[in-house]
């Protein structure tokens, strides 16, 4: 940890979409905190992807610091921004968005929580995760995931607009996007039948089919749970959770029981922790990264055939 000495200059990125456009709504409030914590900030607020990507860039050498405003995804985009282009700079997060899994994580998920780390000013070396998937590089602050995540999150992202989302809003949306995926997966066989690899020694069976592969340097995924509570963004390992293909009755009391870490009991889950793994399946599989879908270029889902996925240690500057 280090901390400046003079009050540091602090560029805050807002996402207006985060949080199904509800963190729009937010800066007010976020500008009132900062103020009064006397933090020395500017902060811009984004029209699209690409624009939030310029502004960093834009913007990048009149600050000592970027942080994100937003979601899980706002803040893998920041970071992507920097690392892609060869920059390094301490990056801060606030948690505005639909998930916050990563703020969580570091007990940031408030406002004012994020707004006195903001002031503190503390910064952590903190791992990343790199995916490789044939020529191409993704990055990962949270977690990588297969399998029955990344249709619940398609089928979160598909009622957002909906009379269900309206009502009975993320908590609601999530348990029918559960059940709905669920459904889906299962009735197209995408159960994974994956050849999985951990220090290049076979991990599971290659015969079983598993409804979720999840490897993580945090402790919670899919909206709070705490799916990997010994995940730790310091130790140089990746904690991956495997879990057997199961009924829905079977899979709804696993994903309940995990919010407070008890699903690591249940029959067919799978743990462990190594600094690199490796995943294979000859039809493919998709990813869900931070909380985003790895799409194609026509916007649908893209499957991998083969990726390797390996701890980056300590390479991020995090105001903790």
């Amino acid at each position: 940890m280090n901390r400046m000495k003079n009050p540091p200059r602090i560029a805050i990125f807002l996402n207006p979409s985060s949080g199904n456009f509800a963190a729009g709504k937010k800066k007010e409030t976020l500008e009132t905190l900062l103020k009064q914590k006397g933090i020395n900030y500017q902060l811009f607020v984004s029209q699209s992807a690409s624009h939030f990507q310029s502004l960093v860039l834009d913007k990048v050498d009149q600050f000592d610091a970027l942080v994100a405003a937003g979601g899980d995804s706002t803040l893998l985009m920041l970071i992507t921004s920097l690392r892609r282009n060869q920059i390094q700079k301490p990056v801060g997060m606030v948690g505005i968005g639909s998930s916050n899994d990563i703020m969580r994580h570091y007990r940031l998920e408030t406002m004012e929580a994020a707004v006195r780390a903001l002031q503190r000013y503390q910064i952590c070396q903190t791992d990343m995760i790199r995916i490789q998937g044939g020529t191409e590089e993704f990055l990962a602050m949270g977690q990588v995931n297969t399998g029955l995540g990344v249709y619940v999150n398609l089928e979160v992202e598909r009622l957002k607009n909906s009379l269900i989302y309206s009502i009975f809003g993320q908590t609601g949306s999530g348990l029918f996007a559960i059940i709905k995926g669920y459904l889906y997966a299962h009735s197209r066989s995408i159960a994974q039948k994956l050849e999985i690899f951990r220090n290049r020694e076979v991990w599971g069976q290659p015969s079983e089919e598993y409804d979720i592969a999840l490897f993580s340097k945090i402790s919670f995924w899919a909206s709070g749970k705490l799916f990997a509570p010994e995940a730790n963004a310091q130790d140089g390992k990746i904690h991956a959770i495997l879990v057997r293909r199961r009924s829905l009755l079977s899979m709804i009391r696993l994903i309940l029981a995990s919010a407070h870490g008890n699903h690591l009991a249940h029959k067919g889950v799978f743990s462990v922790q190594e600094p690199s793994f490796s995943m294979k399946k000859e039809a493919g599989f998709p990813l869900q990264v931070d909380g985003e879908v790895i799409k194609d270029a026509e916007g649908g889902v893209r499957l991998f055939q083969e990726v390797k996925i390996e701890v980056l240690l300590g390479v991020l500057p995090l105001i903790c």
